[in-house]
């Protein structure tokens, strides 16, 4: 089973005193690779304080800044990481724009992501025999005997 890491960003259609676009929101990416999309957000009125608010499974979601503080027509760029250490896995996330002082949603979206698993390209072709008496006593001293083929790789045992 297939499975991709998606980030579609679902925008409110009702803008208060922010304008706020996305770089970038859909992603397709292997297990192990982390996606980074940036927020733009323009202040529409007087000088504002905001707070980004990431609802969801928040360990795998990074925001860089969550506040911030912006005069009339200033400008930000937010950085939204998702860590590639996420399991496999459909992620929501609803991600907000507040205002620190009122307390109001200024804006509100959801990011969507989709983890695929992890592929094996190669079959290692290792193999292992042991070897074992077939009944031990307690107390016995038990010697294994560990054969692997002269190709394989190096391992441990612990």
């Amino acid at each position: 089973m297939k499975k991709y890491l998606i980030a579609i960003l679902l925008l409110s259609l009702s803008f208060a005193s922010v304008s706020v676009s996305l770089e970038k929101n859909v992603f397709i990416t292997r297990y192990g690779e982390g996606v980074t999309t940036t927020l733009n957000l323009t202040n529409l009125e007087n000088k504002n304080t905001f707070k980004i608010i990431a609802e969801g499974m928040t360990p795998w979601l990074f925001v860089y800044p969550s506040i911030l503080t912006l005069p009339l027509g200033g400008k930000a760029q937010i950085d939204i990481s998702f860590s590639p250490r996420a399991p496999p896995e459909t992620y929501l996330y609803t991600i907000k724009v507040v205002n620190a002082k009122t307390g109001e949603t200024e804006w509100k979206g959801n990011l969507v992501f989709i983890v695929k698993s992890l592929e094996v390209r190669e079959v290692i072709k290792n193999w292992i025999r042991l070897k074992a008496p077939e009944k031990v006593k307690p107390g016995d001293i038990l010697v294994l005997s560990i054969e692997t083929n002269p190709e394989s790789l190096p391992a441990t045992v612990d």
